[in-house]
C-alpha cells in the first residue's frame, strides 16, 4: 500500500533497524517490536523520524495488561522514554486500547485500533451481520494445526523441505521443526478428547479455525461432533468472539493475551499433554510468557472438568 502511494519502502531485520534509523533520515518507520530500537536511541530518532509501533506477539504482562508488549522491555524506568517517542501504537482491538489507556501512561491520540489480521485475516461465510445475542456456546476454543493441517497441498517431501526452512516451525535455536509437528499432534489428541468429553456431557464448544489451516479437513469433525462443535460466527472479529464466550480453552498462544484483556477466563490445555511436552518445547518463546500466570493450567481431565 505504501509503494502504491508512491513511497520508497525499505525492509529491515531485527539487527539492521536501529543502524538504518540512525544513519538515514526516514520520514517514518513501522517498528515490528518495541525492542528493535534501543530505548536510549528513541528520543534522537523520534526527532527526525515518525515512529509507529505495530502489534507484536512477543508480549509479556506487566503493570496492567499488554503494557510491556507495547512499551518494550521489563524495566519500568524505560517505559516513559519509549512511549514518548512513539507517535502511534497500532492495536488489535478495543480491549487492548482500554487496558493501555487505564495505565495513564499513554496519550489518547497514541492508541489507534487497526484490527487483528492474525485472527481476522480470514472471515468465513455469510455471518458478517449481527448474530442473535447469546448465540455462542459458553465454551470457546481455537485451532492451531498449521503444519499437520496446512492449506498447502503438495507431496510430503517438498512440504517438509519447505517447512524446515520456516523459522516459526521450530521457534528456537535449540529446537527443530519436527518438535513443532510433535506438539501439534499431541495438542490434536488432547483437543479431540476434549470434544469427546464435551459431547458426552452435552456441552457445546464454539470453534475459531486458524486462517492458515485447511477448512475442508473439518468436514469430519462437523459430521462426528455436529451437536457439540459450533462453527458459527467465524465472521465475527476475534475480539468480539472472545468477549462473547464465557471460558476460552486453548493451547499456549498469544490468543491468551486477547482473552485476558477481554476479561474472559483462559484455560491452557497443554498441561494435559504430560511430561514429554517440555522435552519438545524447551526454548520455545511462548513457554516463557508470564501471561500463563493469568491462565488456569489443569494437569488432569478431572481438574479441567470441575473448574
Amino acid at each position: 500500500l505504501l509503494e502504491e502511494a508512491g513511497a520508497l519502502v525499505w525492509f529491515s531485520t531485527r539487527r539492521t533497524t536501529a543502524p538504518l534509523l540512525n544513519a538515514l533520515p526516514f520520514e517514518a518507520a513501522l517498528l515490528a517490536s518495541p525492542e528493535h530500537v534501543p530505548y536510549e536511541a528513541i528520543p534522537g530518532i523520534a526527532r527526525r523520524t515518525r515512529l509507529y509501533q505495530l502489534p507484536t506477539e512477543g508480549a509479556i504482562f506487566g503493570e496492567g495488561p499488554l503494557l510491556i508488549k507495547y512499551a518494550g522491555g521489563a524495566d519500568p524506568a524505560r517505559w516513559p522514554r519509549q512511549i514518548a517517542g512513539i507517535r502511534r501504537f497500532f492495536l488489535w482491538g478495543e480491549n487492548s486500547r482500554c487496558a493501555l489507556a487505564e495505565t495513564g501512561r499513554f496519550r489518547a491520540e497514541q492508541l489507534c485500533v487497526v484490527g487483528a489480521p492474525r485472527m481476522d485475516y480470514f472471515l468465513v461465510g455469510a455471518s458478517h451481520g449481527e448474530d442473535p445475542p447469546g448465540s455462542l456456546p459458553a465454551l470457546g476454543t481455537t485451532s492451531d494445526f498449521c503444519l499437520i493441517n496446512s492449506v498447502v497441498f503438495q507431496p510430503i517431501f517438498p512440504r517438509i523441505d519447505e517447512m524446515r526452512r520456516v523459522s516459526w516451525a521450530y521457534q528456537a535455536r535449540t529446537r527443530h521443526y519436527e518438535d513443532r509437528f510433535w506438539v501439534e499432534m499431541a495438542n490434536a489428541r488432547i483437543w479431540l478428547e476434549l470434544l469427546e468429553r464435551c459431547h458426552a456431557r452435552g456441552w457445546r464448544v464454539a470453534l475459531r479455525i486458524h486462517h492458515r489451516e485447511d477448512r475442508l479437513a473439518y468436514h469430519y469433525l462437523r459430521s462426528k461432533f455436529a451437536s457439540t462443535l459450533s462453527f458459527d460466527s467465524q465472521g465475527w472479529s476475534f475480539e468480539r468472539w472472545v468477549s462473547a464466550i464465557r471460558v476460552f480453552l486453548g493451547f499456549n498462544s498469544t490468543t491468551f493475551f486477547d482473552a485476558v484483556a477481554a476479561g474472559t477466563p483462559a484455560v491452557n490445555l497443554e498441561g494435559l499433554v504430560g511430561p514429554r511436552f517440555r522435552e519438545h518445547t524447551d526454548g520455545f518463546a511462548q513457554n516463557q510468557y508470564p501471561i500463563l500466570d493469568h491462565c488456569l493450567t489443569p494437569h488432569s481431565w478431572e481438574e479441567l472438568l470441575f473448574l
